[in-house]
């Protein structure tokens, strides 16, 4: 039996620890992260909802997240929200607000007439997909009906 533990013993000195390294960056990466999961767990709803919003680069999401953060920027300076809020909602007002003036150029800057065009186009033809699927059918030029 003593034999037997005591290569054991000596298999187990071979092996390396399976234990993994962190590097430096990797520490200070999950410091920062483990510091603004914190403080965004004792945030306001709103203000962690608009500071999301607001850094999706994508039209819709962006320009939501910038309204909710702009209201919230106004009950801070109103005394109404905790002053704590307040690097976060002035980054998401920032961050929102170059998503949205770029989404603005991108549609009105570039081609305005082509793209509201387009835009509304897709939306009259997802209303009348939407309608056909409902089970009503297009009567022509008259209109709809049942």
């Amino acid at each position: 039996m003593k034999c037997l533990q005591e290569t054991l013993d000596y298999e187990s000195s071979r092996t390396p620890s399976k234990v993994p390294q962190q590097s430096k960056l990797e520490r200070e990466a999950l410091d920062l992260i483990g510091n603004w999961r914190g403080h965004l767990r004792n945030s306001d709803r709103a203000v962690v909802i608009g500071f999301f919003l607001s850094i999706i680069p994508i039209f819709p999401a962006c320009f939501v997240g910038f309204l909710i953060s702009l209201l919230n920027y106004f009950l801070i300076r109103s005394d109404k929200l905790d002053v704590t809020n307040r690097k976060i909602v002035i980054f998401a007002v920032i961050s929102g607000a170059i998503f949205t003036i770029f989404w603005f150029a991108v549609f009105f800057v570039v081609d305005p007439v082509s793209s509201m065009t387009e835009f509304m186009t897709s939306i009259f033809d997802f209303a009348t997909e939407l309608i056909r699927s409902m089970g009503f059918q297009n009567n022509g030029p008259s209109g709809l009906a049942v």
